[in-house]
């Protein structure tokens, strides 16, 4: 999982592509919201043009507008697990 700010989309494609280098199969990145969101374009689009394609996945809480704005660049979305928990055991 990346460790950067997300909005930090120098940084996290730097960190990405040592992740790749180092022979992972993919890559989380949290999201916590649109600006995050629009990151992660950016991000994909800044890996492509460096040559590297490996698959990231965004890691988010429940927000339908700012998963559908991850799915542009995106192969996958994690929504945190907390977000379906209702209290009972």
């Amino acid at each position: 999982m990346a460790t950067t700010d997300t909005k930090d989309v120098e940084g996290t494609i730097e960190q990405v592509i040592r992740c790749a280098d180092e022979g992972f199969d993919l890559v989380r990145i949290t999201v916590q919201g649109m600006k995050e969101a629009q990151a992660c374009v950016e991000i994909r689009q800044g890996l492509f043009d460096r040559g590297y394609d490996i698959p990231l996945c965004a890691d988010m809480h429940f927000q339908p507008k700012v998963a559908m704005k991850v799915a542009e660049a995106f192969e996958k979305i994690r929504i945190n697990p907390g977000n379906f928990a209702d209290g009972r055991k």
